[in-house]
C-alpha cells in the first residue's frame, strides 16, 4: 500500500561531553503508527563541526522532507512484529 504516513516530528539539540572533548549535535525524531498496535520511531543526528548553520539546515530539511518519504510497502504487519 502506498501513501504517506502521519508522522509526529520533533527537533532537538544535544551536547555530548567527556573529560577531553565536547561534541554538539542537531537531531530530529519522528514517530508514527504504520500498522494497528505498532509504533515506529526514527531518529537522525547531524554533528556540528565548524558549520553550525549547515548542520541546522540539514536537520531542518530532513525534518521537512525526509519523513514525508516514508511509505508503508505492505498492508500486513511484517513477520516477527507482535
Amino acid at each position: 500500500m502506498e501513501g504517506a504516513w502521519d508522522v509526529l516530528v520533533r527537533t532537538l539539540e544535544a551536547d555530548v561531553k567527556t573529560l577531553l572533548s565536547r561534541k554538539r549535535y542537531f537531531g530530529v525524531m519522528g514517530a508514527t503508527l504504520p500498522w494497528p498496535g505498532v509504533c515506529a520511531v526514527y531518529g537522525y543526528a547531524f554533528r556540528i563541526d565548524d558549520e553550525e548553520a549547515l548542520a541546522r539546515q540539514a536537520r531542518d530539511r530532513y525534518a521537512l522532507e525526509g519523513y514525508r518519504q516514508l511509505v508503508r510497502m505492505h498492508e500486513k504487519t511484517p513477520d516477527g512484529i507482535e
